[in-house]
């Protein structure tokens, strides 16, 4: 049996398994084992040297055209794009733009 809380939920959740209001949850998934490993030998592996290299070749690629190398770059930079446009979004946005060019004319 479930131990109720000051909030009138069992273990500080809902009847629907949800955190409740006021719980906090928890301190979440710890890393495990494999991945602090992995993340280990990938740190001995690549000096900062190394990871200058990369970002050198990478900046340079880039500037060159490379579309994935400037992809690469502005996502580790700026993150992933918080939300892509869709098709609608594009062509509401070039509507938009034709109608403020056809009332400038």
């Amino acid at each position: 049996m479930h131990a109720t809380t000051t909030n009138g939920t069992c273990n500080g959740r809902t009847s629907k398994g949800r955190f409740a209001v006021g719980n906090k949850g928890g301190p979440g998934r710890p890393r495990r084992a494999t991945e602090r490993h992995y993340i280990a030998v990938l740190t001995e592996e690549v000096s900062p040297e190394t990871w200058r290299a990369i970002c050198r070749r990478a900046a340079k690629d880039a500037k060159a055209g490379d579309a994935r190398a400037r992809d690469w770059i502005a996502r580790y930079l700026l993150g992933p794009p918080a939300e892509l446009p869709t098709l609608a979004a594009v062509a509401y946005a070039e509507e938009a733009d034709r109608a403020k060019e056809e009332a400038r004319a």
